[in-house]
């Protein structure tokens, strides 16, 4: 790609995120703890929320069992060129700092496919 479009590309970017980016906390998880050698870190990217869905489930031939799955999750898309370093694994945590409660999402894939973003899949903690 020509260098005027990677330039344009990045500007692009770069104006998407100062809209719609908020402050995000990044809290790495190693063994069901806190990881003490990778601090939790805060970073601004685009978080979209997927709308919450209700899933029934029933069971056996009698049907004598039954559960409610509520899953909601989001979306997060992070620009390579502000966190090049930045690693995420399945189980992490992200907690959107901006967000009335301060709600709490689990990492349940990276899609680093892309040289522009990372792409994460965030379940509902």
């Amino acid at each position: 790609m020509s260098r005027v479009n990677t330039a344009l590309r990045s500007r692009l970017t770069s104006a998407v995120d100062n809209v719609f980016s908020e402050r995000l906390e990044v809290r790495f998880w190693k063994d069901g703890r806190e990881d003490p050698d990778r601090p939790t870190l805060e970073i601004h990217a685009p978080l979209r929320t997927h709308d919450e869905q209700t899933s029934n489930l029933a069971g056996g031939k009698g049907r004598d069992w039954k559960t409610d799955i509520r899953a909601g999750g989001a979306r997060m898309r992070i620009d390579r060129a502000i966190y090049p370093d930045l690693l995420l694994l399945g189980g992490e945590e992200v907690v959107a700092l901006d967000r009335d409660g301060e709600p709490a999402f689990e990492v349940l894939s990276v899609d680093a496919r892309s040289h522009l973003r990372l792409i994460v899949e965030l379940g509902d903690k």
